[in-house]
């Protein structure tokens, strides 16, 4: 009987054992789907706990989404912490500001705004409809007019601007003040505000795949020591100014594949400005004033098609070793196709030049070869 209760007792451990590691595979069976949790999230709208999108923002913690229902609110917010801010739908989901202040201010980083039609900030210099006070966020697929600066970054890096319509405000449609280290703005619609980009004391951002145009002062204007600035394959046309301005030491900049046309004054000007390269298949034609005009030194120049300009295709003052090679295209444009005045060290070769009205080059007797 002994060995019976042995023999049953061994038993019983083996099934035990047996059923543990069952229940252990199905725990960690390959099969098995785990998902992560997504981030906690309120919503506002009619018949939501918050029918207040500040309220919402105010009752939420660092790493919230907020999703907003269509509707108008009429409220100026104030973000002070990581946040996802949604919209429903951004021809209707809209947000309206008082019209004195800034109508959203952001304090905090990797904050993400999309998908709303955003109006009616202030109107004094500092005042936009988005002001951005920290770094990394996101401001995507917004529609954002009538207000002062469209979207105001200011002393902060990192920000994605993308696929906005920036319209009809009285300052810049993008205004960035010591903002630098590849902020991207691309793929807006940009128009109908005084400079459609400004970058002031800003370093090292991308301007790539935006329709600037109608905009009452310079389509892009980089004012004061902004840096290694890449703009390429926009659409700059049909501004009251300039195309694209460089001004006082904006230095080793890029500017290439971009379509520059019918601006009320030059398609692209560098005025001291020096190391900036224009290049790879940008379209200069049919401005008011010159095609390109260059102040500064060791400035390239080619691979351009620059025609029908309503002064020369190319004007060169005060400047020095510019190059100017390698099958630009300079054609049809009203004066001269290139103009050099007082210009030193300069080099032009394998271009094609015609068809000009003046002159093909026209050198003055201060320039030195």
């Amino acid at each position: 009987m002994q060995v019976d209760g042995v023999k049953s007792k061994t038993l019983r451990t083996v099934l035990i054992i047996i059923l543990i590691s069952m229940h252990s595979i199905g725990l960690f069976s390959f099969n098995q789907t785990c998902e992560a949790d997504g981030p906690p999230t309120l919503y506002v709208g009619e018949g939501e706990l918050y029918t207040s999108i500040q309220e919402a923002i105010d009752n939420s913690s660092s790493g919230y989404r907020i999703v907003v229902y269509n509707g108008t609110y009429s409220e100026n917010l104030t973000i002070v912490h990581k946040l996802d801010l949604f919209g429903e739908d951004k021809s209707n989901t809209k947000i309206v500001g008082n019209g004195s202040v800034d109508v959203i201010k952001i304090y905090a980083a990797n904050v993400n705004i999309s998908h709303f039609k955003i109006e009616n900030s202030g109107s004094t210099n500092n005042n936009a409809i988005i002001k951005v006070e920290s770094g990394n966020s996101i401001i995507t697929d917004n529609r954002i007019s009538n207000g002062y600066h469209g979207i105001l970054i200011n002393n902060s890096n990192g920000h994605l601007i993308y696929d906005n319509e920036i319209t009809d405000n009285n300052g810049d449609g993008v205004r960035l003040i010591t903002s630098s280290l590849n902020d991207n703005i691309s793929y807006n619609t940009i128009t109908g505000n005084h400079n459609g980009i400004y970058l002031y004391i800003s370093q090292s951002n991308n301007i790539y795949e935006n329709k600037i145009q109608n905009n009452e002062g310079h389509g892009i204007f980089l004012s004061k020591t902004c840096h290694d600035v890449r703009i390429k394959r926009n659409n700059v046309s049909n501004n009251n100014q300039n195309g694209i301005y460089l001004n006082d030491y904006s230095n080793s900049s890029i500017i290439s594949n971009n379509e520059i046309y019918n601006n009320k004054e030059s398609g692209i000007v560098l005025e001291n400005c020096s190391v900036t390269t224009i290049s790879n298949a940008n379209t200069v034609n049919g401005n008011t004033n010159y095609g390109i005009m260059i102040v500064g030194s060791n400035n390239n120049v080619y691979n351009n098609i620059i025609s029908y300009n309503k002064k020369d295709g190319l004007y060169l003052t005060a400047d020095d070793n510019t190059t100017i090679s390698s099958n630009n295209t300079i054609s049809y444009n009203t004066l001269a196709g290139i103009r050099l005045y007082n210009s030193t060290d300069g080099r032009i070769c394998g271009n094609e030049i015609c068809n000009n009205s003046q002159y093909g080059a026209y050198l003055d007797f201060f320039t030195k070869g």
